[in-house]
């Protein structure tokens, strides 16, 4: 009988013995388990921040370089169509052709104007123009569109600020920088007005003034 009671008690130590230790480490695996997940939310965290700033990143650069092209499209000294512009954060990389040392340093004044850009890596290539090489007919006439869109746009705005005249009524078309006004006005001396407006732009060669003179 005295056996058994010491063998009684030595299970009951073992046992009580056991269970601690394995409370001892359900709780380390439980503190493991969230450290392990505090690691992974900090993780993703931060991966959603480098994520969100890389688009940032890819977004500005695309923006700077939408306002480059247009800066060189509209530059009447420089070839848009052999121009590549690429941006890297702050700093513009130029690529491509242009025919002068003067275009390849107009080119990087240009990048240098749009903003946020505070450097140029300018790798133009100085090829001479050669005299018997004309301009592709499809690039000429669409600089030209360009250029009489540009032109009948400038001059609607400006008849519709002006007080004296009824801008609205009047339309502006322009081609190969010869611009032609129809519409309506109130008088003739709403006619010349429309007109001088027209022929005070530098970049119109001549008006048609089709107005119609509409008494009230």
């Amino acid at each position: 009988m005295k056996n058994l009671n010491n063998t009684l008690k030595t299970r009951k130590k073992l046992t009580s013995k056991a269970v601690s230790v394995a409370l001892a480490g359900g709780l380390a695996l439980c503190a493991t388990g969230f450290a392990n997940a505090h690691d992974t939310v900090e993780h993703i965290k931060e991966n959603a921040q480098e994520t969100s700033q890389e688009a940032k990143i890819i977004f500005s650069n695309g923006w700077k370089e939408g306002k480059m092209e247009a800066a060189f499209l509209f530059n009447e000294h420089l070839n848009n169509f052999t121009i590549d512009s690429e941006v890297d954060k702050n700093t513009a990389i130029l690529r491509g052709e242009v025919n002068s040392d003067i275009q390849k340093d107009l080119a990087r004044e240009v990048a240098l104007s749009i903003e946020g850009i505070d450097r140029v890596d300018n790798r133009l290539e100085i090829v001479p123009e050669s005299k018997d090489k004309s301009e592709p007919k499809e690039q000429s006439e669409f600089i030209s569109a360009i250029e009489d869109a540009t032109i009948s746009a400038r001059l609607k705005m400006k008849m519709i600020v002006n007080d004296n005249l009824s801008g609205f009524a009047i339309d502006v078309d322009t081609e190969d920088n010869v611009v032609t006004l129809k519409g309506e006005v109130r008088s003739e001396a709403q006619k010349a007005l429309a007109e001088v407006i027209a022929k005070n732009d530098e970049s119109v060669e001549s008006v048609r003034n089709e107005l119609r003179v509409v008494h009230s």
